[in-house]
């Protein structure tokens, strides 16, 4: 690791130490950069998300233009499956935006490099080295070496099975002399099936010490003006809205309308509040506003879309414990908002669909996604909504919004749509 020039620091002792009990105990615990009180550098590496192809770095690997399955092979793509159909819940490791990933075919050779990469370094400096690493197979889980300078890191980073649920190596490296960091990557598995996995979002960056700057003392504003427009996905301006402003901490509650031009102009104390926009043909839209530290005019524009036919939208928090239809509070709140939008809305239509995970028997779940349309319908029809304005059916499991791997992934799959059939006229 080298002899840190940052010694005297406490914190990025520790850190420097930790790195190295991490990288041998545990690899699910990921530090996302420099340790407080240091600054994140540029990252150094080039195309380190494999969005460029597969350029930019050296490899021993044959780089894979086809979607062929070989040992010793790597191949880009945004859709692992197609691939591989093993690699059907690898999902990136960017907030799952499906963006590029490189994929490795683990070849037997050790020797062979999947990924190497140079670049310059200002001696004497703290760096920090990270990167996604998502094995495929469990009888042998892939393992990786990564070396810096040809000095090994202090083992290889063995990846504990989870199906393409990916974690942070990541590490803390002290130039001392040395101008160039020569990264390289090597997969060391010596078994032939399974060495397979998904490697993305490399780092490498600086850690330099944050120059103390002293807070600045200002007073907080009595009140403040709230300046507000709302605009459509055209840009143009939507007049005929209503504002509701609610305080958090009192009963205190206004209405007020835009001026003819649009625009909404509101003094009010300055403390929290929730404000609340209708406009027919639009969807609700809420915000929060905090009191402000020292300024006392606040502008903000809005974005308010447009009730299409078509469109397909679900309520937040109406959400379904496993194997159970019953409206939470939460979930009547969401409601009460929604037969808002219809009231101001009356020639809008809705389809209802009633969706589960794939846990248990089919046929249940399929009884099970049309009983919580059937709640949703009536608990409408008894707030004043006709009938008529409402239809809907169940499909079980059938149609996940994502994929059924994780508890959180089941959770989203247990839902209701809602489909506008009808375009408001406005």
């Amino acid at each position: 690791m080298g002899n840190s020039k940052l010694k005297s620091d406490k914190t990025m002792k520790v850190l420097v130490l930790f790195c190295f009990i991490t990288s041998l105990k545990t690899s699910t615990w990921a530090q996302t950069g420099c340790p407080s009180g240091y600054e994140n550098g540029q990252n150094t590496i080039v195309n380190p998300n494999f969005d460029q192809g597969l350029t930019g770095f050296y490899t021993d690997y044959k780089k894979n233009q086809s979607k062929e399955w070989f040992e010793g092979s790597i191949y880009v793509t945004d859709n692992p499956a197609s691939v591989h159909n093993n690699y059907k819940l690898c999902l990136d490791s960017s907030f799952r935006n499906f963006n590029q990933m490189l994929i490795v075919d683990g070849a037997q050779d050790r020797s062979k490099i999947v990924w190497q990469q140079k670049v310059k370094v200002k001696a004497g400096t703290e760096y920090y080295l990270s990167l996604f690493f998502a094995t495929l197979l469990k009888p042998n889980p892939a393992q990786l070496e990564i070396s810096i300078n040809d000095k090994r890191l202090p083992k290889p980073f063995d990846y504990h099975y989870q199906h393409c649920r990916g974690s942070l190596f990541f590490c803390f490296w002290n130039s001392d002399m040395a101008t160039e960091a020569d990264i390289k990557i090597r997969v060391v598995t010596n078994e032939i099936m399974g060495n397979d996995f998904v490697l993305d979002n490399i780092q490498f960056f600086s850690c330099t010490k944050k120059e103390e700057v002293l807070p600045v003392e200002r007073k907080k504003a009595d009140s403040v003006v709230y300046n507000f427009t709302a605009k459509n996905n055209e840009g143009l301006i939507v007049k005929e809205v209503m504002a509701s402003v609610k305080a958090l901490v009192d009963t205190f509650q206004i209405k007020s309308k835009p001026d003819s031009t649009g625009h909404l102009s509101l003094k009010l104390k300055n403390r929290p509040y929730i404000i609340n926009f209708r406009a027919k043909g639009y969807f609700n839209l809420s915000d929060s506003l905090k009191a402000l530290s020292s300024d006392s005019i606040f502008n903000k524009e809005y974005l308010l879309s447009a009730l299409d036919s078509g469109m397909v939208f679900t309520l937040k928090n109406l959400v379904f414990d496993r194997s159970s239809s019953e409206l939470s509070e939460e979930a009547k709140t969401e409601l009460s908002n929604l037969i808002e939008l219809l009231t101001d809305n009356p020639t809008i239509s809705l389809e209802i669909n009633g969706h589960t995970d794939n846990q248990g028997d089919a046929v249940k779940n399929y009884d099970l996604s049309l009983e919580r349309v059937t709640i949703v319908k009536n608990y409408l029809i008894e707030k004043g909504i006709d009938q008529k304005r409402l239809k809907g059916t169940g499909f079980g499991g059938t149609r996940p919004l994502i994929g059924y791997g994780t508890d959180d992934e089941r959770k989203a799959n247990r839902r209701v749509e809602f489909v506008i059939l009808k375009k408001n006229e406005r």
